[in-house]
């Protein structure tokens, strides 16, 4: 996320719509982005590429020959359906916003500037979004499947760009120099040759190959089912709907402060596969369950594995075995900053306070199958054991201090992916089904099994760092 003013002081000037939009794209052109053609299915008026860079992702780019206005409702909905776009397709892309001004910009600059964007002012944008959004109905039910833990992550790829007509003009002078135009085409002109080395694609979700055997259904003993998470983790594959609670917790195996809620001489039960497919508000609860069940599962795992709540998620973190030290003047005393798990790091130490690597699971459904996607990411709490968890200003300069030390680069997300699949024993990427000591409460009965929806290898590999990268621009060949 950024904020950058290009303009230089100057007021700015009004040209027509698609004049700016051209004098965007040749500025844009100029700094060795590639148009690829048509806009991406209208949702933006302009569509690059960077090659040069050595990058795959795409530039999306939005222009306003206007006074750009938070409070505009076609703005709105054109920042959700990029939103929505941004987690529901597998394009890897940036949202670029390109405007002449932009009305109360210390507003825009709270939302958009990485340094001190405000947590409030980040929340009232997505709640202006939900009300005042223009979405088809198609669009309203991608929409509402994500949150705002979604949505903070979006505007870190939200960049946006203050220069009027004139101003652009210069830029573009500027940058089409001889240097800049010979530095932008000898990527194009010369040969390189690729990494010479097998790699896989690790995609971030699994396909359910065995589901639990049963559900069970039995009428509820309790109307407000707040009193049950008073006493029980929110998290257990436990639903209360109605005058019904649905388990894959078989009755015998339930706490005695969950039984209690639960008449468990009137229970029913059914194979989890054939009643999950019979309608579509046992595919909603059901769905709720699977997610509960493999977090239940990933906690149950291992001792330091615990679970949290998050923006509104659960999320697995692993916590240390105890809390940071505090020195008598109130400062914090320096330990070991990183704890690892199975050859991973897993929590970190981070200005006083300790980073921890999360897991959220989210199963959804596509055809007749079904599929948990995982989200990996840092969070962070100020004793290591995921209390008093950090929020606002200060977990954004948390999040800026990991990137500038490397922790949010692709090859860490990427580590992090593989040791979420490990963890959760999905018995691919080489880990194996626990053993029964190890599944705890879970009945082996319900234990699920899982298929990499993706078993796919390629002949060559991208650069694993700037080194290579360097290497390969200059002709070398890396094996």
């Amino acid at each position: 996320m950024s904020w950058e003013n290009l303009e230089g002081g100057q007021e700015a000037s009004q040209h027509k719509g698609e004049a700016y939009r051209r004098r965007v794209e040749e500025y844009l052109e100029s700094k060795e982005f590639l148009s690829t053609g048509d806009p991406y299915s209208g949702t933006s008026d302009i569509r690059l590429t960077r090659p040069a860079h050595n990058e795959e992702k795409i530039f999306r780019v939005e222009t306003k020959n206007t006074k750009a206005s938070l409070a505009d409702k076609a703005l709105l909905t054109e920042l959700t359906r990029q939103f929505i776009d941004f987690n529901v397709t597998s394009e890897e892309f940036e949202f670029h916003i390109f405007a002449v001004d932009y009305a109360d910009q210390r507003r825009w600059k709270n939302i958009f500037r990485d340094r001190t964007r405000k947590e409030q002012e980040v929340k009232r944008l997505y709640e202006d979004i939900c009300e005042k959004h223009k979405l088809n109905e198609d669009e309203k039910e991608q929409f509402e499947e994500l949150d705002f833990d979604d949505f903070w992550r979006f505007l870190e790829n939200v960049h946006i760009k203050k220069a009027n007509f004139a101003r652009l003009g210069e830029l573009i002078t500027e940058n089409e120099s001889r240097e800049q135009r010979q530095k932008k085409w000898d990527f194009f002109t010369r040969e390189n040759k690729p990494v010479q080395e097998s790699g896989d694609l690790i995609p971030n979700f699994l396909k359910i190959k065995r589901f639990p055997k049963h559900i069970w259904t039995a009428p509820a003993l309790v109307s407000d089912y707040k009193q049950v998470y008073k006493e029980n983790p929110r998290y257990q594959p436990i639903w209360f709907e109605g005058t019904t609670a649905f388990s894959l917790i078989p009755p015998e195996q339930m706490g005695n402060s969950l039984a209690k809620f639960v008449n468990t001489d009137d229970v029913t039960t059914h194979n989890f596969e054939d009643w999950i497919s019979e309608n579509s508000t046992d595919d909603r609860i059901g769905k709720v369950l699977l997610n509960n069940q493999l977090t239940w599962r990933g906690e149950e795992l291992h001792d330091n594995c615990n679970v949290i709540r998050h923006n509104r998620k659960h999320k697995l973190i692993f916590t240390t075995d105890r809390p940071v030290q505090q020195t008598l003047d109130g400062g914090v005393k320096q330990g070991e900053e990183r704890m690892s798990k199975d050859g991973y790091t897993v929590t970190i130490g981070a200005k006083g306070v300790v980073g921890h690597r999360y897991g959220s699971i989210s199963v959804k459904q596509y055809g007749d199958s079904y599929y948990p996607f995982i989200k990996t990411g840092w969070v962070f709490s100020q004793n290591g054991r995921g209390e008093d968890m950090i929020t606002g200003d200060f977990a954004s300069t948390l999040h800026h201090w990991l990137r500038k030390n490397g922790y949010d680069q692709h090859p860490n997300h990427r580590a992090q992916l593989k040791q979420w699949l490990h963890h959760l024993r999905t018995g691919v990427r080489g880990a194996d089904e626990p053993h029964p000591s190890e599944l705890g409460r879970l009945d082996p009965d319900q234990y699920m099994k899982f298929s990499s929806p993706l078993e796919r290898t390629l002949d060559v590999r991208p650069p694993r760092n700037s080194a290579e990268q360097e290497a390969l621009m200059e002709g070398d060949r890396i094996e």
